[in-house]
């Protein structure tokens, strides 16, 4: 697999599920119509697809025996990265008149547990790569690293927050769809979160030019 492809590919995964995100929380009613909706879906799975497949690139070309711990990281990014592809999976399914596969594909703790999986599993990747990155040439890209990893560790707590609501209310919402007062306190922390990472991919993209 090809790196850099798969992180232009992430870069634009990042900046469709940042938009579809926004767009939920300003304009929820748009995505009554079924054709709006269907595009949000394929919308969504685009950008999950895009970090499976840039975490499967990782560990292939940025990881070997000699890194074990980064690999085994990787490999826990590209598995929870797969698991939260379920969630549009499941819609795509479900719209399609497909039966799914599994039980646990049909659960409807799916949507709240899946993307919580895939941000610890990603958070736990760029907490170790941060370490791995100690050459002084590699500063800039550590920096990066350690600015994702922090939008990570946001994005496990909103998720937690999403999935404890649910838990208590049997109703699932994003923090940004609770009403302006949440969504004006949640919005700019999810859009540095969304900016931090779309950093991360282009500062590695530069590394990557100097290999």
């Amino acid at each position: 697999m090809n790196l850099r492809i798969a992180t232009y590919a992430a870069m634009l995964g990042v900046c469709a599920t940042f938009v579809l995100r926004t767009a939920a929380t300003f304009s929820a009613q748009l995505f009554t119509s079924p054709a709006v909706a269907q595009v949000g879906v394929w919308t969504h799975l685009f950008g999950t697809a895009t970090m499976v497949w840039f975490f499967l690139a990782f560990l292939l070309d940025l990881t070997g025996p000699e890194r074990p711990t980064l690999r085994r990281a990787a490999a826990t990014a590209a598995a929870g990265a797969a698991i939260a592809l379920l969630v549009p999976l499941q819609t795509v399914l479900r719209i399609s008149d497909v039966a799914p596969f599994s039980a646990f594909v049909r659960s409807p703790w799916l949507e709240p547990i899946a993307p919580l999986i895939a941000t610890v599993a990603i958070l736990i990747f760029f907490a170790v790569y941060r370490r791995e990155l100690v050459r002084a040439e590699d500063a800039q890209l550590r920096r990066a690293a350690t600015a994702a990893n922090w939008a990570y560790a946001l994005f496990t707590v909103l998720n937690l927050c999403v999935l404890a609501l649910y838990t208590s209310s049997g109703e699932l919402r994003w923090l940004t769809q609770m009403g302006p007062a949440v969504a004006w306190i949640t919005l700019p922390l999810v859009a540095a979160g969304f900016a931090a990472v779309l950093h991360f991919f282009v500062t590695l993209l530069r590394h990557l030019v100097r290999r």
